[in-house]
């Protein structure tokens, strides 16, 4: 799929399906980095959020995009399908059109960390009734922690896990600090399927 203002390339391979949540569509995944944008590649989706929709297949609810009738799935919720609602009704009121991710464990499970953007920027609006913790950027770090790799906010606020994956915890307080993000929203806890960020 082709938005405006989302260039990038398909990264080759492929990813084995997995139960454990949060699930997101990592076969979709695009590296991306052009003039406009970071100064680093970002792992996105790109979709067009007034075509977002739930769909139930097996007991299990997605988020799809329905595009020229086909649905490809976003985000996996499982059995949780008033959340799959929550998440949908989220992206069409912030207007997300990129669904980026960062780190992936060697089991399978991830990503550790989901971020959204509008066009490729970062939202400063707000949605009443959010599960949302706000946060100073200038107080993020990536620290070795208890021995793993965790993005912090100062001595104790633990925000992101990535375990043995320094890189990932680098790259992550660098996209925290890139977009002055100062809060980070879940859909769904604990075992977020969705969490997103903003200004």
């Amino acid at each position: 799929m082709v938005v405006p203002g989302c260039r990038a390339e398909m990264l080759q391979g492929g990813v084995e399906q997995v139960e454990i949540l949060p699930r997101a569509n990592l076969k979709l995944m695009t590296a991306r980095l052009d003039n406009s944008g970071p100064p680093f590649p970002q792992n996105c989706i790109c979709f067009k959020p007034g075509s977002i929709a739930v769909e139930q297949e097996g007991g299990r609810y997605r988020l799809v995009e329905r595009d020229a009738g086909v649905n490809t799935w976003i985000l996996d919720f499982g059995a949780r399908g008033e959340e799959a609602g929550v998440a949908a009704k989220t992206i069409q009121h912030y207007n997300f059109n990129q669904l980026c991710t960062v780190g992936k464990s060697a089991d399978g499970r991830g990503p550790e960390m989901q971020y959204f953007t509008v066009d490729g920027s970062s939202t400063a609006a707000h949605r009443e009734g959010e599960d949302a913790i706000s946060f100073d950027p200038n107080l993020v770090a990536a620290r070795f922690v208890q021995g793993r790799w965790k993005v912090v906010e100062g001595a104790d606020h633990w925000m992101l896990d990535f375990n043995e994956r320094e890189a990932d915890a680098r790259r992550a307080v660098e996209i925290i600090k890139y977009y002055n993000f100062t809060r980070v929203c879940y859909v769904g806890r604990p075992g977020a399927p969705m969490m997103y960020f903003t200004r």
